[in-house]
């Protein structure tokens, strides 16, 4: 499903962005690979059984078998802890499901506010028109569009003493309004501390892989794949996978 591209008013561009289809389809082809590995390593260190090296040559080749066995084994430590990392599903664990929760609840906060923001300015026209009355107090100086404090919630309206109750009832709407507003953006928090926590934990789990197995990145692959899920921008030299 395609990201919203105007998330006004609760934020100037989408706060959680990603594809979270497209990182379980990376986690599945990583379970694969794992998987492929796993077989490989079997069937190499099947091969190390003491009948087939008799000889001095079968004793070296021995050797090589059984290292590229061991090398196997730790590279399949890698793909396995990055597939867990990224997860296979929407559903599951993993970065891909808790990305998927993180943009659903964003969705839902962009609704809200969208819905309230749009209803305290329509309680702000009412408000800036001309008192209902001749001689009763006006908001007349309240903005337009709704103020904000410091976390970007409006700041509640307070009627002044003796106005009309036609002014104050408006006034009430508006704030509680302003109170749907907030909530909202109190969800679209939630929303990013889902996609962060997320995040900071897969990229843990694949570095703490990397740096456990003592094997080089010749491709720049991990290096990509660490950053892409950590949220930093991805380098523009598209590396192939090998």
């Amino acid at each position: 499903m395609s990201r919203p591209a105007d998330w006004t008013p609760l934020a100037a561009a989408d706060p959680v962005p990603g594809d979270p289809v497209e990182v379980a389809r990376v986690g599945r082809r990583l379970q694969q690979v794992a998987d492929q590995i796993s077989a490989d390593v079997s069937w190499l260190r099947s091969l190390c059984t003491a009948q087939f090296w008799d000889s001095g040559a079968g004793q070296a080749f021995h050797g090589r078998v059984d290292d590229a066995a061991a090398t196997l084994a730790r590279t399949y430590d890698r793909y396995l802890a990055a597939a867990l990392a990224l997860g296979s599903g929407l559903s599951g664990p993993g970065y891909a499901g808790a990305l998927e929760r993180a943009q659903s609840l964003s969705l839902r906060a962009l609704t809200q506010a969208q819905r309230a923001w749009s209803a305290m300015r329509a309680q702000l026209a009412v408000i800036q028109g001309p008192a209902p009355q001749a001689g009763t107090p006006s908001l007349t100086l309240f903005p337009v569009p709704p103020r904000l404090d410091s976390s970007g919630n409006p700041v509640p309206l307070t009627a002044p003493a003796g106005a009309d109750p036609r002014l104050s009832a408006a006034v009430a709407r508006y704030n509680a309004s302003a109170l749907e507003y907030r909530a909202a953006n109190g969800r679209l928090a939630d929303a990013v501390a889902i996609r962060d926590e997320a995040a900071a934990r897969a990229t843990a789990l694949i570095q703490a892989a990397i740096a456990a197995d003592g094997l080089q990145d010749q491709t720049g692959l991990w290096h990509d794949i660490t950053r892409t899920v950590s949220g930093s921008p991805r380098r523009h030299d598209q590396q192939q996978c090998g």
